[in-house]
């Protein structure tokens, strides 16, 4: 009966399964590592996130202020020249 070892890749955390007789790898299991992240990490990673979603809204909302400033003028604009063509 062949012998068969088990070994961890030291790169990329796979098992290997090997048949030391025959000194070929018989079998191979992909590991799926967890990223081991801190809570200081994560909190880090929403706050930064956060303030990017802060940056964009002023943004959006700044730009909602000129629109409705520049169509409240086409519209006083509107409104002044109806008038005009009346008198």
């Amino acid at each position: 009966m062949a012998e068969i070892i088990k070994i961890e890749c030291p790169i990329c955390g796979a098992m290997l399964y090997i048949d030391v007789e025959k000194k070929v790898v018989v079998k191979h299991e992909r590991v799926k590592k967890k990223k081991d992240v801190s809570l200081e990490e994560l909190l880090e990673e929403h706050k930064k996130r956060e303030d990017i979603l802060e940056v964009k809204f002023k943004g959006a909302a700044e730009l909602e202020k000129r629109k409705q400033k520049e169509l409240e003028e086409k519209i006083k604009k509107a409104l002044e020249k109806k008038e005009n063509d009346n008198n």
